[in-house]
């Protein structure tokens, strides 16, 4: 990185390209980054519901609470195991409607 000390201050004298889309940062890149202020990610939460020791159980997002198209993978495996099970199943009435 091009820099000089001007006057007690550390000054970019030419144009420095930090990072190109779609390679990965550095750590060093990242926090050139951060320090101007640029971040490369968005994040965003949306809570659906809580519990409080108080109140217990919330609702906040009702509407997408039982959507299948929102099925989100629980990290465990169980969904691989689960389709697995349904290919079987089908499999197994397919073989009894040849018979």
């Amino acid at each position: 990185m091009p820099t000089k000390l001007q006057k007690g201050v550390v000054t970019l004298y030419s144009d420095y390209t930090v990072c190109e889309e779609g390679k990965v940062l550095t750590p060093e890149q990242a926090r050139i980054l951060k320090l101007i202020a640029k971040p490369m990610a968005k994040f965003q939460l949306t809570m659906k519901c809580s519990w409080t020791k108080e109140s217990g159980f919330e609702l906040h997002v009702e509407d997408d609470i039982n959507d299948d198209e929102d099925k989100t993978d629980s990290g465990q495996g169980d969904d691989v195991e689960d389709e697995e099970m349904d290919q079987d199943e089908s499999d197994n009435e397919e073989d009894d409607d040849e018979e």
